[in-house]
């Protein structure tokens, strides 16, 4: 219990943790989106100041003739102290140089800049085509060499401009070229920044603080219901394993049961054959004036003979489940078949009628399987119609099948009935005084037989009518039709 509350206290800490990062990463990067934000504004900022400066006081103190030298002497001083005054003192600026179009540097703060012709830079370019251009001035180069004094970092900018009673021209007539120190954009950036980081981590840990709670809670329950969902487990696991031992069980007690079918019914094959012919040699030699004497046999080789097909079912069963059915086809003749079923109903010959397609041919299946598939849609047929109501039975070819159907006029099946009457061990009438006997075994073996034969069975039934059994095989031809047997027709 003691280490399921440490594991489940460093879970909520694990979490909680884990959660506290994820958020100080998100400030993170949403403070570097906006420091670059704020950069970019503070210098777009600095241009715009720059750029009024450049046409608001320092333009309208030119005159045309000071761009087209360098301005000394006494207009340089005039010009010097003006733009001290009125655009450097309190504006930040440390440093004004004016260029003309021929790219001579006319007046700087720096005297020994003004009459130099530097090597003109992409910005000044731009400039000179009406763009102001702005960006951290490069100290490093020659022509900077001057500035360097001024601050650690410069923030420039070239501003075109048009001189009073030049007209109006595309091109701009002169640049003023304006250098701010870059560490009081940088202070500004810098406060922004500050004060962006606080709000945000101020916002980022009252947002943590609110949502701890409900995370700590969801953890907690999300621990409960795991812990539940384990116990489940454990206790579906012990249910599965009683449930496999159960399933074993029954399927040892199924084996079982299936073994002692089978040797039950071979046993009883040996003293049921022996009775039965017993039956038929008293019927054959007992007297013929005594008719109850006579009746008791028939009865008993009746009998017998459903005794012998209930035991023959229990054990062809058997055989299927165990797999070990095995089919034989040779050359068969459609019409031994059917008289062998006939003659195997010895007290119910005269009801079973059997109609064969005229010049049906011999065919290649296994005779065994047709016989016992015949045998219990007869033996079905027989047992749910009145006594003295006929059983038809038909065979014909139909392209490569032969098709069997078992006709009788009993009482029919009952249409919600009929999808499981070849269920194994399923009698319509399941109660315990019902009229017909057997065990439910019949129709399986039919299903089970024909499938396994590669067939199919259908069924058709009329309540009050009857019902008719259809039963398709595959077959192959063995031979031309068989003279012997043209057609054949039993009443």
């Amino acid at each position: 219990m003691l280490s399921e509350r440490l594991r489940a206290t460093s879970i909520v800490w694990r979490f909680a943790v884990t959660s506290l990062v994820v958020f100080g990463l998100i400030g993170v990067g949403i403070g570097a989106l906006r420091a670059g934000d704020l950069r970019t504004r503070s210098e777009g900022a600095a241009t715009v100041r720059a750029e009024l400066i450049a046409e608001s006081v320092i333009a309208p103190l030119l005159v045309p003739e000071d761009l087209k030298g360098p301005i000394r002497g006494v207009r340089y001083q005039v010009l010097d102290r003006a733009i001290h005054e009125f655009a450097m003192d309190d504006a930040g600026v440390e440093r004004v140089k004016i260029w003309n179009v021929d790219g001579m540097v006319v007046f700087s703060n720096d005297r020994e800049q003004v009459g130099l012709r530097p090597e003109m830079e992409e910005d000044l370019l731009e400039a000179f085509d009406g763009v102001v251009a702005s960006e951290i001035s490069d100290l490093s180069e020659a022509e900077n060499v001057s500035e360097r004094v001024l601050a650690d970092q410069l923030f420039e900018t070239y501003v075109p401009v048009h001189l009073p009673g030049d007209g109006e021209f595309n091109e701009a007539t002169a640049v003023i070229e304006i250098y701010q120190d870059y560490s009081a954009i940088q202070l500004e950036i810098d406060h922004l920044n500050d004060t962006l980081k606080i709000s945000l981590g101020i916002g980022l840990l009252v947002l943590y603080v609110l949502l701890l709670p409900v995370m700590v809670g969801t953890t907690r329950t999300l621990r409960r219901q795991n812990a539940q969902l384990s116990e489940q487990a454990d206790q579906l696991g012990v249910l599965l394993a009683r449930e496999q031992e159960t399933v074993a069980e029954l399927r040892e007690l199924d084996r079982l049961k299936s073994d002692f079918a089978a040797a039950a019914s071979h046993e009883l094959r040996t003293p049921l054959t022996t009775i039965r012919g017993y039956a038929e040699l008293l019927k054959d030699r007992g007297p013929a004036d005594d008719l109850g004497t006579r009746d008791a046999i028939d009865a008993i080789v009746r009998q017998t003979g459903h005794l012998q097909r209930l035991v023959g079912n229990l054990l062809r069963e058997a055989q299927l489940e165990h797999g070990g059915h095995e089919t034989r086809e040779e050359p068969t003749s459609i019409a031994d078949v059917l008289g062998g079923v006939r003659r195997g109903f010895p007290g119910s010959v005269g009801r079973i009628r059997v109609r064969i397609e005229p010049d049906i041919p011999s065919v290649l299946l296994d005779p065994v399987t047709l016989h016992e598939i015949v045998a219990n849609l007869v033996d079905n047929a027989l047992k749910y119609s009145t006594a003295d109501a006929p059983v038809d039975v038909t065979a014909e070819v139909e392209g490569s099948a032969l098709v069997i159907r078992v006709r009788d006029e009993g009482e029919g099946i009952p249409p919600g009935d009929l999808p499981r009457i070849f269920d194994r061990f399923t009698q319509i009438d399941g109660s315990s005084t019902r009229a017909h006997g057997g065990v439910g075994l019949g129709l399986h073996l039919v299903r089970e037989l024909t499938r396994r034969s590669g067939g199919e069975v259908e069924v058709d039934s009329v309540m009050g009518k009857g019902t008719t059994f259809t039963v398709t095989l595959p077959i192959s031809m063995a031979e031309q039709p068989d003279p012997q047997h043209p057609e054949m027709t039993s009443a």
